[in-house]
């Protein structure tokens, strides 16, 4: 299958020129489906993300109502919430469904960074003086330390909601050909939710971070 454009209004996905290998069982009713496409193209845009010239597998089951399944993405360029990640590798286990998507799976790639020149620099103005004042400093001097050569990998679980969205980030490290590495320590945790109290981004540090 190829085409110029291919979207699923389910799941607020579209991609640009794709070519596609599907292999898919039908129900006798058409209301069961279940198999695979074998997917490429030019950019897949999703609800907050932009894939750049993405190839995978993406294997599903299901009805209209819910559907599951597991994907296994490459992409020359990934972009979401103003970060931009080369060489993204993605993979793991998603659902569709009327209360909304979700994703759980693991992430990496290289050159992390953000589209502002110093991205945590409002985080570390609006912390200081507070008690997660010297984290977010901590914080913000690491990521600019890192700067664009860097190693992202880390473990996610995303859920994208009518009302908005959340994603929650464990085992994540960064390590940059500096010598600079930020981490979270065993156990912890980062939350990201959409749209913040103010309506940009909110974030929450269950646990410790650890820099060098």
């Amino acid at each position: 299958l190829a085409d110029h454009a291919l979207a699923c209004r389910d799941a607020g996905a579209a991609i640009a020129r794709p070519a596609a290998v599907i292999d898919i069982n039908l129900s006798q009713a058409l209301d069961h489906w279940k198999g695979h496409v074998d997917l490429s193209g030019d950019a897949l845009k999703g609800k907050g993300f932009v894939m750049a010239a993405p190839s995978g597998r993406i294997a599903f089951d299901g009805r209209a109502a819910r559907t599951s399944g597991n994907l296994r993405m490459a992409a020359k360029a990934l972009t979401a919430q103003g970060a931009l990640l080369r060489d993204a590798g993605l993979s793991g286990d998603f659902v569709l469904d009327a209360q909304g998507n979700s994703l759980k799976g693991t992430l990496s790639g290289d050159d992390l960074h953000m589209s502002n020149r110093d991205p945590l620099a409002s985080l570390r103005t609006a912390a200081a003086g507070t008690p997660v004042g010297p984290l977010a400093t901590q914080l913000a001097d690491a990521v600019n330390r890192a700067g664009r050569a860097n190693r992202l990998r880390t473990r996610f679980a995303l859920v994208q909601k009518p009302s908005g969205g959340s994603v929650v980030v464990t085992d994540a490290a960064l390590d940059a050909r500096s010598g600079a590495r930020i981490g979270l320590a065993q156990d912890s945790l980062v939350t990201l939710s959409w749209p913040g109290r103010k309506g940009g981004l909110d974030w929450s540090l269950d646990g410790a971070l650890k820099t060098g």
